[in-house]
């Protein structure tokens, strides 16, 4: 505690950063590597993704900038009445090795997956926290051209007074004025889509997992015991009717030899 409230430290290992270049270099390689065997046309996204990485890892390893985000964001937040909570930060007690911040009283959205499943009234809670940051964000990124670009579940909180909270400001994106075109807020508009599309996603699965429930309770006799799962071999999975695959002009995206994987793996190498 300090000042009467609970505080969380983050703090850096004194070898991380000779660590992740070393990682960040090996990455790299890696990746190379992966294209090569893989024989698809991934090269460039890849190159992009892992230049991505290398310029905005290493600067999570100076919490000076994580500091001035999260300040700039909730200077934005007051400005604007954005319905979004960000833990305040000790400043005195923070460095570029340490970071104290005020703890929020709640849960990540991630943490909610299961408990939400079973209770409607914490599910609508969280699609509310869920919808009023990426609000929060979207506005941010287009009046302030200044965003959160780490909006994962684990990152998003449902306060226990039931409002939104946003953590972690190591990953923020500053659009200058010369990178003020259409295409660059399509690109990093990715990661406002991403916060919706996990939502979606996470709902999507709990209702085909309540229908195969469902399903599965209907087919079996009154009674009955469940039975365990199947262990059928390869000629019997064969004969078990498939769904049939919904036809899209763009599937596949690239044909795969039909040799066996391992082969043209083994080939490759």
């Amino acid at each position: 505690r300090y000042d009467g409230r609970r505080a969380v430290v983050k703090v850096i290992y004194p070898d991380i950063r000779k660590n992740m270049r070393a990682d960040l270099a090996n990455a790299r390689v890696a990746c190379k590597k992966i294209v090569a065997i893989m024989d698809m046309p991934l090269k460039d996204t890849i190159d992009v993704i892992m230049n991505e990485f290398c310029d905005n890892f290493p600067k999570e390893l100076d919490f000076t900038n994580e500091l001035r985000f999260l300040q700039k964001f909730r200077g934005i937040c007051e400005k604007r009445k954005l319905p979004v909570v960000a833990p305040a930060p000790f400043v005195h007690l923070s460095s570029p090795e340490i970071l104290t911040l005020e703890l929020l009283k709640g849960k990540t959205i991630s943490s909610l997956a299961d408990a939400a499943k079973r209770d409607e009234g914490l599910r609508k809670r969280a699609y509310k926290a869920v919808g009023d940051v990426a609000r929060a964000v979207g506005e941010t990124m287009f009046t302030e051209k200044f965003f959160h670009a780490d909006t994962h579940p684990g990152n998003l909180m449902l306060l226990d007074d039931g409002s939104a909270g946003l953590i972690d400001f190591g990953q923020c994106v500053e659009v200058s004025d010369d990178h003020r075109r259409p295409d660059v807020y399509l690109q990093h508009g990715r990661h406002v889509a991403a916060i919706g599309f996990t939502a979606l996603l996470l709902r999507h699965v709990a209702v085909r997992r309540r229908h195969r429930r469902a399903g599965s309770a209907q087919d079996a006799p009154r009674g009955a015991a469940p039975q365990p799962e199947s262990h059928a071999g390869p000629d019997q999975r064969a004969q078990r009717p498939r769904s049939p695959r919904r036809s899209s002009p763009t599937w596949p995206l690239h044909r795969r030899d039909p040799s066996p994987r391992t082969n043209r793996v083994a080939a490759a190498a």
